[in-house]
């Protein structure tokens, strides 16, 4: 004869199935914790390899020109120059002394002469009104003020100029060491700005669109911070040299 009985008939039985009960609630909880844990790291894994895009954009960095200018010369007279060198901090290599001149400093016999019927220095005067003229035009283009011919950075456009021409070298530096801000400061002026140089132009048209397709002395050229232009060309053989500064006021 069969005999069913309830589990609370048997208390073995009951017991049994507690402790089965039991079992499988801490076996349902480890599954769950190690499946949060596993979740958890998976995740923490993607966010490593493919991070969150910043909420603020990274900023192109410009960079201002230098504001020591740039020297320029054409490979041909009334040629876009082919080489242009910016001046930096950095100090200047020392210079190889001019081989195809046996002495410093070109005597008048060996200088070319301003443009016919041009009445010599007057000339040159003409020459640099002209290219302050065509600078004035290209700023006006580009929005900015127009700048005012200022004598004392004239006067050491000009002496810049007359100083390469004579002892037969191109740079911003002269020979003696001098800045270009320790000529124009020692010309009175006390905020300079920025300075251009050129050699080999014929014209000031030629040499502002030298110095307009040169990307630093553009740039000079161009800013609107600027506010006063001298500029002086010595004609000799082997130039015109020209020399264009510029200041703050």
């Amino acid at each position: 004869m069969l005999v069913l009985r309830s589990p609370q008939e048997d208390p073995l039985s009951a017991k049994r199935v507690k402790r089965r009960v039991q079992a499988f609630v801490l076996l349902a909880i480890a599954v769950f914790v190690s499946g949060g844990l596993a979740a958890n790291s998976l995740w923490k894994a993607a966010q490593r390899h493919s991070p969150l895009p910043a909420t603020t954009p990274v900023r192109d960095a410009a960079v201002p020109p230098s504001p020591q200018g740039a020297a320029v010369r054409p490979s041909a007279p009334g040629v876009r120059p082919s080489k242009t060198a910016h001046r930096s901090k950095s100090p200047a290599p020392k210079r190889k002394s001019p081989s195809h001149s046996a002495t410093p400093h070109a005597t008048r016999s060996t200088k070319a002469a301003a443009p016919a019927n041009s009445g010599g220095t007057s000339a040159a005067a003409r020459a640099e009104s002209e290219a302050v003229r065509l600078t004035n035009v290209q700023r006006a283009q580009h929005g900015c003020t127009a700048l005012r011919v200022d004598t004392r950075l004239r006067t050491a456009a000009r002496l810049h100029s007359a100083d390469m021409r004579d002892r037969n070298y191109f740079d911003h530096n002269s020979l003696d060491g001098r800045s270009p801000w320790d000529r124009i400061k020692a010309a009175g002026y006390t905020v300079p700005g920025a300075e251009n140089i050129a050699k080999g132009y014929p014209t000031a048209a030629a040499v502002l669109q030298g110095w307009m397709n040169s990307p630093g002395h553009r740039a000079n050229i161009l800013n609107c911070k600027l506010k006063a232009v001298g500029i002086g060309v010595a004609y000799g053989s082997g130039g015109p040299w020209w020399t264009q500064d510029f200041g703050y006021e």
